[in-house]
């Protein structure tokens, strides 16, 4: 649930109307961030599990990469999160596939397979997901 439920958040954004003082409504202006994330269509769930002693490290490197992720202009959403003490996930989103595959071909992919063995207990899933419908 968690993820259908940010993948819409996340492909939707959100907008609202402002009110002039005659009580007639202004178009609405999405804020620019959300009007990139409306234009994501696809993106990727990587789940990841600490090896037994590692959590700590793998939280630090997942705090690490965001400024790879902030570099990567194809990225316009990606998100490290944490589930539980050795749980954890990547998600992210793109407007192509194009951004995706070079996503999956850039810097923190590369970091996190070359860190694999010592902080992960099992090989990340990567999941590609494709946004079916937006409200």
């Amino acid at each position: 649930m968690f993820l259908l439920t940010a993948a819409l958040v996340v492909a939707t954004g959100a907008t609202s109307a402002m009110a002039n003082t005659t009580g007639s409504s202004k178009s609405t202006q999405p804020h620019p961030k959300m009007e990139t994330m409306k234009m994501t269509h696809m993106g990727l769930f990587v789940r990841l599990d600490a090896k037994p002693g590692k959590e700590a490290a793998l939280e630090k490197f997942l705090k690490d990469a965001l400024p790879l992720a902030q570099a990567e202009t194809g990225t316009p959403v990606w998100y490290a999160v944490k589930f539980g003490p050795s749980s954890f996930a990547i998600f992210d989103a793109f407007q192509n596939d194009g951004d995706r595959t070079a996503h999956l071909n850039g810097p923190i992919a590369a970091a996190l397979m070359q860190n694999a063995d010592e902080l992960l207990a099992t090989p990340p899933v990567i999941e590609r997901w494709d946004v079916l419908a937006v409200k």
